[in-house]
């Protein structure tokens, strides 16, 4: 996507302001022909209705892509600012990253910005469930970083070497509001069996190949911290049997 192009499709996003190759070309800083080179590969691509030359105005569809655009640079502007960069240098290279940057990496940032929303909802020491932060993502897959204690913490808080079975980060899913918590194992280990404690009794973890989940509503949350530093720390128990030995470990995640 060309970069003017961009810009121009934010321009027409704002309705309030009536757009021409002119206000175009002076608002962009750039020469009357880019503009009008750009008014013309819009209007092929069937996203801007040039019936009225002096007037032209955005189809359906251009509005749709106007707006999906305004978004993505409104989310990196607020990434850009985060970092310290300046209000002027951000408009300027939102625009650019978002003409290059690909598709994954956008969603990448939009997660994270999500995640970033969804902390700082939270007051400093509300304790709440997985399902009522689930209610407060969009629909999506949103990774999250966790750490398997064993189950006796002293002073030192003892890693178990389960951390080194799994994929880290593991992934909350949300459907409608709904959480589910999905943990990949590097082998299958087909002769154990995974449990989570929910609040009353101990459940089998459903397993399908080498991933095992659960139900996001049993893990208990907690709002640490406050500022930047805010945090939301989620546990619960887990067991892994083997035979006639089984193992039980604290699951922590980490929402930083």
């Amino acid at each position: 996507m060309d970069v003017l192009k961009v810009k121009v499709l934010i321009c027409f996003h704002n309705e309030k302001e009536q757009w021409n190759v002119t206000n175009l070309a002076i608002t962009l800083g750039v020469e009357k022909y880019a503009v009008s080179r750009i008014l013309s590969t819009l209007e092929k691509e069937g996203l801007l209705d040039k019936s009225d030359r002096r007037k032209p105005i955005l189809t359906r569809k251009g509005k749709a892509k106007a707006n999906e655009y305004s978004q993505k640079v409104e989310m990196i502007i607020n990434h850009l600012l985060e970092k310290g960069i300046s209000q002027e240098v951000a408009r300027e290279d939102a625009a650019t990253i978002v003409a290059y940057c690909k598709e994954e990496t956008l969603e990448a940032l939009k997660k994270e910005e999500v995640t970033k929303r969804v902390k700082f909802s939270f007051r400093e020491g509300m304790e709440f469930d997985g399902d009522y932060l689930s209610g407060r993502y969009p629909d999506g897959n949103y990774p999250i970083p966790f750490t398997i204690f064993q189950k006796e913490l002293k002073l030192e808080r003892e890693i178990s070497i389960w951390n080194e079975e799994f994929v880290d980060p593991c992934v909350l899913n949300v459907q409608n509001k709904n959480g589910k918590v999905f943990l990949q194992m590097l082998t299958e280990h087909r002769q154990y069996r995974f449990q989570y404690w929910d609040g009353r009794e101990w459940r089998d973890m459903e397993r399908q190949g080498r991933l095992l989940s659960f139900k996001a509503n049993y893990v208990r949350f907690q709002s640490m911290a406050d500022g930047k530093g805010r945090i939301l720390f989620g546990k619960i128990w887990i067991q892994i049997y083997h035979g006639n030995e089984k193992e039980t470990l604290l699951f922590t995640m980490y929402i930083a």
